[in-house]
């Protein structure tokens, strides 16, 4: 079978969600932990249950998630997929500075092939946020962004199948290195 596969959900979802249950659909293999909300718990959870290379799935708080853990543990991540990613926030209760230093110094890792889907009429998550990030984030040779014009959910048939595609375009790639 290849390298495992993991799916991190955001913040009001999980594994049965909309999106997870899409993903164990069209990927049978995909593991979907149960994470809480808390950024220091997720990662001690992802610390536990990533112990060698995989590909990445995350989604809103997971994409945040997997954005600090990555870190240091970015070796063991060989393509990511990130959905709607929570680097910035619209909520005046995560705009204090010390928050707002954790999501500037946010980056995708350039050594990392990923897919990035964001949603240019996001409530939750600035779309000008993704944007900053992805200019901080070059020069990145393999950053594949898709821009929706829709919310955050990222529901629609076209943002799903892009979504399908990219995963099977990460777990492609990451079988290549």
């Amino acid at each position: 079978m290849g390298l495992p596969l993991y799916y991190i959900h955001g913040k009001d979802s999980g594994p049965n969600g909309v999106r997870s249950l899409f993903l164990k659909q069209k990927l049978p293999h995909i593991e979907i932990p149960a994470l809480p909300n808390d950024i220091p718990e997720r990662l001690a959870l992802l610390d536990d249950l990533i112990q060698s290379p995989c590909v990445m799935v995350a989604t809103s708080l997971g994409g945040l998630t997997a954005l600090l853990w990555l870190k240091e543990n970015g070796a063991k991540v060989k393509a990511l997929v990130l959905v709607a990613p929570a680097v910035g926030t619209f909520d005046p209760a995560y705009q204090t500075p010390e928050i707002l230093e954790v999501f500037n110094g946010l980056v995708i890792p350039h050594e990392i092939p990923t897919w990035l889907l964001a949603a240019t009429q996001d409530e939750v998550i600035p779309f000008v946020s993704i944007e900053a990030c992805v200019s901080r984030s070059q020069p990145h040779p393999e950053l594949h962004y898709f821009r929706f014009d829709e919310g955050h959910l990222l529901h629609s048939e076209a943002a799903l199948n892009c979504l399908e595609a990219s995963v099977h375009a990460a777990i492609r790639r990451a079988e290549q290195a």
